[in-house]
């Protein structure tokens, strides 16, 4: 990681972030995450206060990369359908912290948008009953920076279907949030969720819920919203999944072990 090059467009926000973290004496990474929490609470419509430790005068250069990212969103996202620029800071950040990220692995845009068109067009009855209305789902359960479902929410938008709801899961709480912002920014609808999707999929550590003020009609504002795991749709998926699961074990076992008498005797 260490030797990626940051891309061209983002380097006047990078630049920012890389005195700033030098000018206080702070690993790059953590100002990046700060970043990424002053983001976030831009976004937030409510009283909770995240907390801050920076003065007026360095909010105001949190300003400033907010700014800068932005400018550099609507210029991309225009261009290419969509844009993952916390993906790609986070890639450059990576190798310079002193927290060692290296097991980290984004994978890049073009096979994001390979995989999208191998999905094709899933039939809209398919779809289930979200926060958004009936929507298809899809959902990645290890996001990274959210890059992949950013893709196929970009190829819906371009043909003109309906946005799917996004579920996306994460251990790791930095990607978590690039992926709440990501999502935010590109207007999706859907939830970031932070547990072990693999080991204890029905656990949850932190969850947001994305763009609800664009529902019902597109004239709101983007938000992102932190929710309880009873307002998850994708807790309540895998929950729903590991009891299905142990009441199919409990009604298959007395057979199973028939069966296999069956065979032993023949």
């Amino acid at each position: 990681m260490s030797d990626y090059e940051c891309p061209k467009e983002l380097r006047p926000l990078e630049k920012i972030i890389n005195d700033f973290a030098y000018s206080k004496g702070l690993d790059l990474m953590h100002v990046f995450n700060d970043f990424l929490d002053y983001t976030i609470s831009f976004f937030t419509i409510s009283d909770e206060k995240i907390k801050w430790r920076y003065n007026e005068s360095d909010t105001a250069v949190f300003f400033s990369m907010l700014q800068e990212y932005i400018i550099v969103m609507q210029k991309e996202v225009e261009v290419r359908g969509w844009y993952d620029a916390l993906g790609g800071l986070f890639i450059a950040f990576a190798g310079k912290g002193s927290k060692s990220y290296r097991g980290q692995f984004f994978t890049p845009e073009e096979i994001c948008d390979t995989m999208t068109l191998s999905l094709g067009d899933i039939d809209e009855d398919l779809g289930c009953r979200t926060t958004f209305g009936k929507r298809i789902s899809v959902n990645d359960c290890a996001c990274g920076s959210g890059r992949t479902l950013l893709s196929y929410h970009s190829y819906r938008i371009k043909n003109n279907k309906r946005k799917p709801y996004l579920c996306a899961e994460d251990i790791d709480l930095t990607c978590v949030k690039m992926t709440a912002i990501n999502f935010c920014i590109h207007g999706c609808f859907g939830e970031v969720i932070c547990h072990d999707s693999i080991c204890n999929p029905d656990t949850f550590s932190d969850g947001y819920r994305i763009n609800e003020g664009l529902y019902p009609l597109p004239c709101g504002i983007p938000t992102i919203r932190k929710i309880t795991p009873e307002e998850s749709y994708t807790i309540a998926v895998w929950k729903n999944h590991a009891l299905l699961k142990k009441q199919h074990e409990k009604e298959c076992t007395t057979d199973t072990f028939s069966n296999l008498r069956q065979l032993t005797l023949f």
